[in-house]
């Protein structure tokens, strides 16, 4: 029977060691891996694209770029003309990649640009499945709305204003008719 000093000096040698530099951590049986793994990841950091993006739509911007931690956006509204910038929304989205990223990205900027300037901000989306769940999340916005003027609580409108849970003769908002 081994002793609780001894138990613990093997339990010791079965976790990893950790080398964390610069904000990334390697993992390995002892230093020497740790420091391997950590390089590896470092390489994997560096490759592929890093190329920030800039998106202006209506007064407002969705800034995009890659830092060691992976992909982020800002949106950014124009509070006057030149540089001044109000920031409303920032999201660190890790690993997902530039694409998916600008995807997102360009999903929050069309729902500040409905919510904030009162336009669809399909101008911001290029992704055709994008646009049609923005459309969705449009409908649900005036039709949420409508619910709570008609005397729902937040959560009963809620409930109600997906279209999938409208009374049968309620048509969908024409999001065409709106300002893009």
């Amino acid at each position: 029977m081994s002793t609780a000093k001894e138990r613990h000096a093997q339990a010791r040698k079965k976790r990893p060691v950790l080398y964390t530099e610069a904000g990334i951590t390697g993992l390995g049986k002892n230093k020497t891996e740790a420091k391997a793994d950590w390089l590896a990841k470092v390489k994997l950091a560096l490759e592929g694209n890093w190329a920030p993006l800039r998106i202006t739509v209506h007064g407002m911007t969705a800034i995009v770029w890659r830092d060691q931690t992976g992909w982020s956006y800002k949106i950014l509204r124009d509070l006057e003309p030149g540089d001044q910038k109000e920031f409303l929304y920032g999201c660190g989205c890790g690993s997902i990649g530039r694409n998916a990223t600008e995807r997102a990205a360009r999903a929050h900027l069309a729902q500040n640009l409905f919510v904030l300037n009162g336009r669809t901000g399909l101008s911001a989306i290029q992704n055709v499945e994008d646009m049609k769940e923005h459309i969705r999340w449009v409908e649900f916005q005036y039709c949420f709305v409508a619910w709570v003027q008609a005397g729902k609580t937040d959560d009963e409108a809620h409930g109600l204003a997906w279209p999938e849970n409208w009374p049968e003769g309620v048509e969908p908002v024409d999001v065409g008719a709106l300002p893009g």
